[in-house]
């Protein structure tokens, strides 16, 4: 690896470390600091990142740079375990499902447009430093909204133990003064305990299931190979005979499709949770923990993984396997495979496939041609 190319890991490396160590403290955070005032306080690090970020080419310094992309990287950590507990915690039950997936959505669109403006004609060339301090903006819209919005009725409730605050909350979200039912069930639900700790969720048998469905969804989102597929996807494209500039624009194109997948995942999502309010902020942790160590993973050994045709491969065979295993790690989708088999009958029999089944075999092999395109393109 020579000198540039050492200095791009370095960069990459630093903000997904930042980010691991951000979802580690995720969890600790929302309980002690609070949902809501959480997310206003990882401000301060954005603030410190994108000032570093932005002064280190006057300045001339890479270390400004490596650091403020390790601020950076644990802002998002934090932003990663933070966000979906408390929109999770805020959305009426029937929008749960929808709401989470939008966040993830963001994401995505926010990936495609740092994508769109990075192309060379844009900012992506001596313009850079203006790039990564665009990242300002956001975090100046979330300073001056988040002090309007409430703190986590759950939160308040449970941690907190304050029915005023608890109900006020409510009654701002729901738009109504009739919420003294949901507020019971709240309180029902988290009065079987109080709020558990890492370990306590890690050794808890009843939520063994639960915590390694979670822990595999996030390890399959990074351990799949896409996230060097982001990072280094402009290489891999200019290895597969596509010219620099044109490589740039396939990068985009990679980033439509995140969004269009993400779109269609919205109305599929189930509004039912794995983890009960006392241990919702911990399984999330380690959740956002796992997301980013896979993803560290996958930045250390992408680089030096030799650039062939069959270089795809065990991120294919891995996401097979992922897939497998979850299918069969709950009862519910123990039934849904016994729904996709008759299913299959039916559409052999009568040339007819249900909806759902259509998109959940359109996704899988959506994914698998991307691996096979990748493999061939070496």
């Amino acid at each position: 690896m020579d000198k540039n190319n050492r200095s791009l890991f370095l960069v990459i490396f630093t903000a997904v470390l930042g980010g691991m160590i951000g979802g580690l403290g995720a969890g600790t955070v929302a309980e002690k600091v609070g949902r809501q005032k959480g997310l206003l306080f990882n401000q301060i690090l954005v603030f410190l990142g994108v000032v570093l970020m932005s002064i280190s080419k006057d300045i001339s310094s890479y270390p400004s740079l490596v650091i403020g992309r390790l601020f950076m990287g644990g802002a998002c950590g934090l932003f990663t375990g933070l966000v979906p507990l408390y929109v999770n915690e805020v959305a009426p039950i029937n929008l749960r499902g929808g709401l989470g997936t939008v966040n993830q959505l963001a994401v995505t669109c926010g990936l495609l447009l740092a994508q769109i403006l990075g192309q060379k004609e844009i900012l992506g060339g001596s313009s850079w430093p203006i790039l990564l301090s665009l990242s300002i903006i956001p975090a100046i819209i979330q300073s001056i909204l988040l002090p309007f919005c409430p703190e986590s009725p759950r939160y308040m409730a449970i941690t907190k133990n304050d029915k005023e605050r608890s109900l006020k909350a409510l009654r701002k979200l729901r738009g109504t003064h009739d919420v003294e039912d949901e507020y019971n069930s709240i309180v029902s639900e988290g009065s079987n305990s109080d709020s558990l700790s890492i370990k306590q969720v890690i050794t808890a048998s009843e939520l063994r299931k639960p915590l390694t469905i979670a822990i595999l969804m996030h390890l399959s989102q990074q351990i799949t190979g896409i996230v060097g597929i982001f990072f280094y996807s402009s290489k891999i494209f200019r290895r597969a005979g596509i010219s620099e500039e044109s490589s740039s624009y396939a990068t985009v194109g990679v980033g439509s499709v995140m969004v269009v997948m993400t779109l269609i995942t919205i109305p599929l999502m189930d509004k039912r949770e794995l983890f009960a309010t006392e241990s919702r902020p911990a399984a999330s942790s380690i959740a956002t923990t796992v997301n980013w160590t896979a993803s560290l993973i996958v930045t250390l050994v992408f680089p030096i993984i030799p650039a062939k045709k069959l270089t795809f491969v065990p991120f294919g065979i891995i996401l097979l396997l992922k897939n497998l295993q979850v299918l069969t790690t709950s009862a519910e989708n123990n039934f849904k495979i016994y729904l996709l088999i008759t299913d299959f009958k039916d559409f052999v029999r009568l040339g007819t496939l249900n909806w759902v089944n259509k998109t959940w075999i359109t996704n899988h092999v959506l994914l698998w041609l991307i691996f096979c395109s990748c493999n061939l393109s070496f």
